[in-house]
């Protein structure tokens, strides 16, 4: 088996495919969501097409605008609120982040961390008392 380039084109024609296949049979699912990992600009155009009610993606990690990504896509858009330095953020600094995003996004928006990382919440027990058992 080949190993897929980090180029756009090994993207396209190796991990694409199974990506999509993946949405296209959760369709009729209530709920999913296209978590872009780490995205780059150089990918953004990739998701188009699939069968992702929703798109979660970082900011913070991949310093994409939430306007860069509307301006390809139509669907929800979950992110905006920083999940690197999130444990450090004062509540208005949070909602400052959301509301931004907000903005960017427009009305299809969900306020959310870029990445939701369990094992960095398991650390805070002060705020996650649930995850640290």
């Amino acid at each position: 088996m080949r190993k897929a380039s980090s180029a756009p084109f090994g993207h396209e024609r190796y991990t694409r495919p199974y990506d999509k296949r993946v949405f296209d049979t959760l369709a009729d699912t209530k709920l999913s969501v296209l978590h872009l990992h780490y995205l780059e600009r150089q990918y953004l155009d990739q998701f188009k097409g699939f069968n992702a009610p929703v798109i979660q993606y970082s900011v913070r990690t991949s310093g994409i605008p939430i306007a860069d990504v509307r301006k390809q896509y139509s669907q929800p858009i979950a992110g905006g609120v920083d999940e690197i330095d999130f444990e450090k953020l004062t509540i208005p600094e949070m909602r400052t982040q959301w509301t931004e995003a907000r903005k960017e996004a427009g009305a299809k928006y969900i306020a959310a961390p870029g990445c939701f990382q369990i094992a960095r919440l398991r650390k805070n027990s002060r705020a996650f008392p649930a995850l640290s058992e």
